[in-house]
């Protein structure tokens, strides 16, 4: 299963994904198979990396340890909106 929230207003957005209200969350139904990455990550890593610039991260690098240290390097070397917390956990079935 995949949960994946729509970019929202910064105030509430914690009680809006897991509070009284979900809005703007999409489930995802899939199969999970040897070799997956399980990928956590705040919005500080998903405002400045797009979806397509994660997976060619996976795609390229496989080992978690070096999947986020290349994500949050990248993060770090960009200009950001918001100066927010970069917290990404990877995780290989």
């Amino acid at each position: 299963m995949i949960l994946k929230t729509a970019p929202q207003n910064r105030e509430g957005f914690l009680t809006n994904t897991i509070g009284e209200y979900f809005e703007g969350a999409t489930i995802y139904n899939d199969e999970v198979r040897s070799g997956d990455h399980l990928i956590l990550a705040t919005d500080g890593v998903t405002a400045v990396l797009n979806q397509d610039e994660i997976v060619e991260t996976v795609t390229r690098r496989k080992d978690p340890k070096r999947i986020v240290e290349y994500a949050l390097g990248e993060i770090g070397s960009r200009p950001r909106e918001y100066r927010d917390d970069r917290s990404m956990v990877v995780v290989r079935i």
